[in-house]
């Protein structure tokens, strides 16, 4: 009676012996460890063989801060450290493929990670190709097949009996930014994108670190299958902002319309930086920028910084396509012997580089942001949408914490109105700027920062500010003293400095 029993627990006792044993294999088994990326610039010289050793040398920092001199490599974030550096020299184990044998002035990026079993060389694991500096410094690699999926959104394919929705695979992901692209288009466009990815994350780093406005990370950016511009997108798979690119932006080229000089990828360069700018904007002041005069039914100020970003990164980094992209967006629309100038971006242009550049943005951002304006409420547009915002008001104060933060002793305002702003745009009726008014905002704001800086109760002189009512935030109280710098103390107040 007890033999079943006993065959039971026989049974039981194979079945548990069975697992320890399965157990004991899987912690005996060593997973390959993560792979991080290695950017590399040559010339490097890989030996043929059953076993390739690439030796190379460190660079002393990470590659998303100074891309690796001739001859070196880094990781993205940081220099090496420990084991990493090994006396006898730095080799690179595995086959390195296309980027075999790396001539002078080329970079690539590999994937790989530390093998203590073989002399702690750089195992290759991933192979992503040819790129060029600016690098991102976060350690990521591109995705490789079978992809992730980001979700369901439009299908931009307008061939004859397409879907409404078409899936988006997730092909890169940094801290920066998240990349899922057309899963029908990828193929024929991932190669050619790989240079982009690293270079949006330095630019989306710098842009934020430049202006002081910071843009809720990742960025979504939605890579669609051919169908011209993009756009700043709001909301999408999953993260607060995205941009959208058409895919073949990161294919096609552009000659500068007046050298002629063509410039490989210009497109994906220039459009996710314009609609990131425009999403770095939208952070400030709650979005609702004049549309007439800043950005949407025209771009001006997005299209000045275009050209000023990609001259900033091409410059850091050494990267002469970005310079000359740089050159090709300014021939585009400042200079006043092209069909395409517009009188705006040049004004732009000349107010960035007179009045300190990005540092004299990134104040203006700074006190907008510090007095709480919202344009929307500012401009009183009966007429207002998310795509349609302007009035004489909102164009003032614009104007004025403009001339708060250049710090210009003389009224600005006429260059503003010589350059368009009120009369350019033919989508809406045209309007006047006052002087007088930009001067009064601009008082207005320096006799309040005056008194809360004294400790005077400015409640509502500035709720009075916020709702454009500029001519009853007058506040009194202040001295010389809290008087901020951007302002004047003249005649027992704190004013405008013209």
């Amino acid at each position: 009676m007890n033999a079943p029993r006993l065959a039971q627990s026989l049974s039981w006792l194979a079945i548990v012996t069975m697992g320890i044993v399965a157990a004991t294999c899987a912690v005996r088994a060593k997973a390959t460890p993560p792979s991080y990326p290695l950017y590399c610039q040559g010339p490097l010289h890989t030996p043929t063989g059953s076993r390739p050793l690439t030796p190379f040398k460190w660079s002393n920092a990470g590659a998303g801060a100074v891309p690796p001199g001739p001859g070196e490599c880094a990781w993205a974030d940081r220099g090496p450290g420990g084991s990493e550096i090994q006396s006898g020299g730095n080799v690179i184990c595995g086959g390195l493929g296309s980027v075999a044998n790396l001539a002078a002035g080329k970079f690539a990026e590999i994937g790989v990670y530390r093998n203590a079993g073989l002399k702690n060389c750089m195992a290759v694991t991933q192979l992503v190709g040819f790129v060029q500096p600016p690098f991102s410094d976060s350690p990521s690699l591109p995705a490789v097949a079978p992809y992730a999926s980001c979700g369901l959104d439009s299908n931009h394919n307008k061939s004859p009996g397409q879907p409404a929705q078409v899936n988006y695979i997730a092909v890169y992901s940094s801290a920066y930014a998240k990349w899922c692209a057309d899963a029908n288009y990828w193929p024929t466009v991932g190669q050619s994108a790989l240079p982009f990815l690293t270079y949006y994350d330095a630019m989306v780093k710098r842009l934020m670190s430049l202006s002081q406005v910071s843009i809720p990370l990742p960025i979504s950016v939605e890579v669609w299958w051919p169908d011209g511009g993009a756009c700043s997108c709001g909301a999408k798979f999953g993260e607060q902002d995205s941009v959208g690119v058409t895919g073949d932006a990161f294919l096609n080229t552009f000659a500068n319309p007046q050298s002629g000089q063509v410039i490989p990828g210009f497109w994906g360069y220039l459009l996710s930086l314009h609609e990131t700018v425009n999403t770095l904007t939208g952070q400030i002041g709650g979005g609702g920028w004049p549309t007439d005069w800043w950005a949407d039914h025209r771009s001006p100020f997005p299209n000045m910084m275009d050209e000023q970003m990609l001259s900033y990164l091409g410059t850091k980094y050494g990267n002469q396509t970005l310079k000359n992209a740089a050159a090709a967006q300014h021939e585009r629309f400042a200079d006043p012997t092209q069909s395409s100038y517009d009188s705006e971006v040049a004004m732009f242009d000349n107010l960035f580089s007179s009045y300190g550049g990005f540092a004299a943005f990134s104040r203006f951002f700074g006190l907008v942001t510090k007095d709480g304006l919202q344009w929307v409420a500012v401009a009183q547009d009966p007429t207002y949408t998310p795509d349609n915002n302007q009035s004489a008001l909102l164009s003032e104060y614009v104007i004025a914490y403009l001339a708060l933060s250049f710090g210009t002793t003389s009224d600005i305002t006429p260059t503003f109105t010589n350059a368009g702003v009120g009369t350019k745009d033919t989508k809406i009726q045209n309007y006047s700027v006052s002087s007088p008014a930009v001067k009064a905002i601009a008082s207005a704001h320096c006799s309040i920062a005056a008194a809360a800086e004294a400790n005077v109760n400015v409640a509502a002189q500035l709720s009075a500010l916020q709702q454009g009512n500029y001519q009853d935030a007058t506040a009194a109280g202040g001295t010389k003293t809290t008087c901020p710098s951007e302002c004047a103390w003249s005649a027992n107040q704190c004013v405008a400095k013209w």
